[in-house]
Formats: C-alpha cells, structure tokens, sequence
C-alpha cells in the first residue's frame, strides 16, 4: 500500500493524512505528532515522516545509522548508534561486524556488548579492542522482512609500545654511572618495561631491581648502571608490553673501557659482534 501525502500541507496535517490512511499505526502517528514543532518546519521531522511514509509503503523495517566514520582509543567503551521505524514491528534485531573479509553476527547475547535490543538497538562496545576495527551494519526483522542500515566504519587507535632510543652508541670508564636513555610512547598505556642484554651465552633480562641498576619502570624505562663495569660491555634492548603486544627499541651498544685506558674505539655504529 502506497501512502500519499501531499507535502504542501501543514506537518500536523499531514501525520492525520497517515492515521486516516491507515489506522493501525495508531502508536506511530502519536510519536509523528509529538515530534511536530510549533512551526512544523525542523529537518527531524522530515525525516521522521520520510521513514515512516518508507515503511507503511514496503513494511520492512526502516533501519537508520548515525556518522559514517568512528574512532575509539583501545581499552574504551564505544557505542554506534542505530534507530528501527518498523511496522509491524521489529522481532529481532543485531549487527554484522566484517573484518579482513570475515564476518560475524553481534546480537544482544555476545558477550563484550551491551545493547542491540528491541527497544535500543544501539551497539555498545565494552571494552574496544583492536579486533574490533572493521565494518559494522545494524540489522532489524519483522514478518515482512529484514531492513537493514548503511556501513560504518570503526578504526581503533592502539597498537604495541613505540620504543625508541636516541643513541645507537654509549661509552662509559669502568667504575662510572651510565645511563642508557629509552622511551616509550604507547596505547593503550603500557604496563611493563624490561631490558635484554645480548651475550655469548644468549640474552639476559634487566628488570627494575636488577643489581647494580636503577630504573626500568613505566615512568622511567631508561636503564642506569650504577656503577657500570667492563663486563657490562655489549648491546642492550629497550622492550615495553601493553595489552597488545610487546614493542622494542633498536639495539644499543655499550662500550666500558679500563680507569686507565684511553678511548681510542673508532666512533663507528657497527659494534653488533660485541658480547661479554
């Protein structure tokens, strides 16, 4: 059944124009009513009569979405959205989510989300993670049909700690405090920072504690032998961990000579065969 409502007369006019048409809707021309400002001109309720007209016509439910673009930092909660104009009404409701040409189906039971139900269709995401990126389209059911909405998209910004070190090359006299200067950079926020050292036998761990060290925290992830020694001479690695991943610094070479030795060592940066 096709509705027409000539668009000339006044929006109160027009939502009876519906009513008389079709008096089912009873509860959907309260709604268009209430909606109807005083000078019965506001884009809301264009588009409000638009897709109720668009349902009472094909009677698949009409299934609106909000922006085309969203971001969310890792670790919050987001919520996409989603409006159903449905008659009859809707029975089902839930979402698509496609990623790297896989797809998957969020109702109100998957666990890590909140809403997509007959009253609110929303999607709520409780806590973004990266799997999370992709495509995202809300879906709505009655017994005439499935309307569906437009395809958004979620981008999430987090990834493994960013872990640099300004030099390549530190030389120190034994018996001398030196600092191995490392940040990090990093969401969601990282939650740990260690040290490798390369020798002949394989890697060491540094961790905050390690005798004869000061730092390697989250709020200071620069390694400071105090006091450093020959032995102490090779390459160290900066690492950091988030809920993502492990990220980690170039390697830096650390050369420590005698008290009574002259530093002559070319100032080069290819020192990597240096283990102790």
């Amino acid at each position: 059944m096709i509705v027409a409502v000539e668009l000339t007369v006044p929006w109160e006019e027009r939502c009876y124009e519906v009513y008389r048409k079709k008096k089912k809707f009873t509860e959907l021309i309260t709604t268009c009513r209430e909606r109807v400002s005083k000078d019965g001109r506001s884009k809301s309720n264009l588009q409000f009569l638009q897709a109720t007209l668009t349902f009472l016509r094909t009677g698949l439910p009409v299934v609106s979405i909000g922006n085309s673009v969203h971001s969310s930092k890792f670790g919050d909660s987001y919520s996409i959205n989603c409006k159903v104009h449905s008659y009859p009404l809707h029975t089902h409701t839930y979402w698509q989510h496609s990623h790297n040409g896989n797809n998957r189906i969020i109702t109100k039971d998957t666990p890590g989300v909140s809403g997509v139900s007959l009253d609110d269709s929303t999607l709520t995401l409780d806590i973004v993670t990266t799997s999370d990126t992709g495509w995202y389209i809300c879906f709505a059911e009655n017994t005439v049909g499935t309307g569906s909405s437009k395809r958004v998209s979620l981008t999430v910004d987090g990834d493994v700690p960013a872990v640099d070190v300004p030099l390549k090359r530190y030389t120190s006299k034994h018996n001398q405090d030196v600092a191995l200067v490392c940040t990090v950079n990093s969401i969601p926020q990282h939650t740990i920072v260690y040290w490798e050292k390369e020798t002949k036998n394989g890697k060491i761990i540094l961790n905050h504690g390690t005798t004869g060290t000061i730092g390697i925290t989250v709020t200071n992830p620069s390694l400071t032998l105090q006091p450093a020694a020959t032995t102490d001479s090779g390459l160290y690695t900066c690492l950091a961990s988030n809920a993502i991943g492990t990220g980690s610094s170039r390697a830096v070479l650390l050369i420590v000579t005698p008290e009574d030795e002259v530093d002559d060592i070319d100032n080069n940066q290819h020192g990597t065969n240096l283990y102790v």
